[in-house]
């Protein structure tokens, strides 16, 4: 589990309201503990969160990187977590897959065995062309792979 500390830089105590979803809920978050005078103490008010559901709103807000900017994070991400688990079962079956690379190739799909983490195979189909957006989750990365013909044979979803 991740904790997100967000600042609002020159406000001692604050209460933003941001809208969630469509726009019918909010979330109300006060940030505090600010010293705005600019001397050896100052630092911006801020609110903490471990709420994944949280964290996606006031990311995903448009005060998000112009008034609200994130200011640290703690704990592993839970991406990073699934990726040390997963991780070490490819290096098996890369083993195993070497001599079906030629047949692969001969198919039309596009292997890249130099991928070998999570963040690798993501950098890897943002210069093939995908969209971040179409990247969110393992599914729709599956689903983007499938498409394109691609496979990662030192790593796996």
């Amino acid at each position: 589990m991740q904790t997100k500390i967000y600042g609002i830089y020159g406000y001692t105590t604050t209460i933003i309201r941001i809208p969630a979803g469509d726009g019918k809920a909010y979330l109300n978050c006060e940030f505090t503990r600010g010293c705005p005078h600019n001397r050896a103490n100052y630092r911006p008010a801020t609110y903490a969160t471990a709420d994944k559901t949280e964290q996606d709103i006031i990311e995903r807000s448009p005060l998000f990187n112009r008034q609200i900017k994130l200011i640290r994070a703690y704990g592993e991400p839970e991406a990073v977590a699934v990726k040390a688990t997963v991780a070490p079962a490819p290096q098996k079956k890369s083993d195993e897959q070497q001599p079906a690379e030629a047949p692969k190739e001969e198919t039309g799909v596009t292997d890249y065995p130099e991928v070998t983490t999570r963040e690798e195979a993501i950098a890897t189909l943002k210069k093939l062309g995908a969209k971040a957006t179409s990247l969110r989750d393992d599914a729709s990365i599956a689903t983007f792979m499938k498409k394109n013909n691609i496979t990662f044979s030192n790593f796996s979803f």
